[in-house]
C-alpha cells in the first residue's frame, strides 16, 4: 500500500485542514514554559546507550554548537543511579527529566532536557511496563512528548498494535484537548515508501510492515502531521542505519524511523524539520524541529 506524500506548499499556505483554530494563541506568557528566542529549536536523538554516547567525540560538541532549546534523548539505557552524573554533561540545560526503565535495567529510557523550566512534566504510559519509554514536558503553548516506541521484533507485534499504539494514541488525543503536541523520538516505524531505501524485501521486517504503518497512520489521523515529510515530500534522508551492515551508510541503505510529529495547529509555526545525517555518535542520527516563537 502506497500512501501519498504531503503537499509541498509552505506551512502558511496549507489547506484549512491544517489551519485549525482549536487552540488559538493569544500571546506568549512570561515565566515558566516560555522561551525568549525568535524560534524554538528542539532536537531528538536515539543515543543507543547514553553512558557510552557521551564519551564519543562529537555528540556533546554538536549539541553545544547548535544551541538547542530542548533536547530529547531516547534509548538512554541508564538507571536512576546514573542520572546525576549524566546531568553533569549537559550544564547548558538546567532543567532535566530522565525516565529510566524499572522493568529491565540498562534498557530503553527517555529524557527531556530544557533551557526553560517546563510548567509540568510526567513520565510513563498508564497500563504499560515501566520501561521509561515516555517523558512529557508541558511548555507555554505546546507539550513535548519524548518517546522510544517499542520495536515489534518477533514477539511484540500484537502488543505494539493492540495495546501500545492504541493507548499512546488516546494519550496524545487527550493532550491535544488542552494544547498542541510535539511528539519526537525513535518511533520504530516508517511512514511513506520513500522513508526506507527499499520497501520490497523489507516489508515483513519490524517497522516496515503494513500493519505497523497503518497503525501509525491512524495516529496521524487524530490531528497530527509528520513535519519532515510535510516540508520535504520527495527528499530521501534516513535517520537509522542497520549496525549489522557496516557498509549501510556508504550504500545509503537506511530507514527514517526517527520523527518529529506535530499537531495540525502548530503547522503554521514550522520553520524547519531536519535530519542531521552527517552527525555520528549512534546508529541513529539526530533530528530537529524548529518552531516559530512569535
Amino acid at each position: 500500500m502506497k500512501r501519498k506524500a504531503a503537499s509541498a506548499s509552505k506551512p502558511t499556505k496549507l489547506s484549512k485542514t491544517y489551519q485549525t483554530t482549536l487552540f488559538p494563541f493569544t500571546g506568549k506568557p512570561a515565566g515558566r514554559g516560555a522561551f525568549t528566542n525568535k524560534s524554538i529549536r528542539i532536537c531528538s536523538w536515539n543515543v543507543n546507550g547514553a553512558r557510552a554516547w557521551v564519551k564519543k567525540q562529537g555528540p556533546l560538541q554538536f549539541i553545544s554548537e547548535n544551541k538547542f532549546d530542548i533536547l530529547c534523548l531516547n534509548e538512554t539505557k541508564i538507571q536512576d543511579k546514573h542520572i546525576n552524573k549524566m546531568k553533569s554533561h549537559f550544564k547548558d540545560f538546567p532543567y532535566q527529566y530522565w525516565s529510566c526503565s524499572k522493568a529491565k535495567l540498562g534498557y530503553s529510557g527517555t529524557a527531556i532536557l530544557s533551557k526553560s523550566e517546563p510548567i509540568n512534566w510526567s513520565e510513563g504510559l498508564t497500563g504499560h511496563p515501566k520501561e521509561g519509554r515516555v517523558t512529557l514536558g508541558e511548555f507555554d503553548t505546546f507539550y513535548v512528548l519524548s518517546t522510544y516506541v517499542p520495536n515489534s521484533g518477533v514477539t511484540r507485534l500484537d502488543y505494539r498494535l493492540n495495546s501500545w499504539d492504541k493507548d499512546l494514541r488516546k494519550y496524545i488525543k487527550d493532550l491535544q484537548k488542552i494544547k498542541p503536541v510535539i511528539w519526537l523520538g525513535d518511533l520504530n516505524v516508517i511512514n511513506l515508501d520513500i522513508d526506507i531505501y527499499r520497501l520490497k524485501g523489507n516489508d515483513k521486517c519490524a517497522g516496515a510492515t503494513i500493519e505497523e504503518r497503518s497503525s501509525f497512520w491512524k495516529t496521524l489521523d487524530i490531528g497530527l502531521v509528520d513535519s519532515y515529510r510535510l516540508l520535504y515530500p520527495e527528499v530521501r534522508k534516513y535517520s537509522w542505519f542497520n549496525p549489522k551492515d557496516v557498509n549501510a551508510r556508504d550504500k545509503e541503505e537506511g530507514w527514517r524511523i526517527d520523527m518529529a510529529v506535530i499537531s495540525h495547529n502548530l503547522v503554521p509555526r514550522i520553520v524547519d524539520s531536519r535530519i542531521y545525517d552527517n552527525v555520528l555518535g549512534s546508529d541513529h542520527h539526530p533530528i530537529e524541529i524548529v518552531i516559530d516563537n512569535n
